[in-house]
């Protein structure tokens, strides 16, 4: 069973934004964890203008060496 070593959050304003991060990140050894989640501030449920965030779940799971 793998075991997680890093947790992080990648976001962005746009998907564009997102794919930016996520790639850096998968670069840096991390894994996509999960669906992608959206985002919306509270005024969203009134009508009124708000933002919308994208959010990936990125992990880090442990080598075998470093065990």
């Amino acid at each position: 069973m793998k075991k997680l070593s890093k947790y992080r959050l990648a976001f962005g304003e746009n998907i564009r934004d997102l794919e930016d991060r996520v790639n850096s990140l998968i670069a840096k050894g991390y894994e996509p964890y999960r669906d992608l989640q959206l985002a919306s501030t509270p005024e969203s449920l009134i009508g009124e203008y708000s933002m919308r965030f994208y959010i990936q779940v990125m992990v880090k799971y442990k080598t075998k060496d470093a065990e």
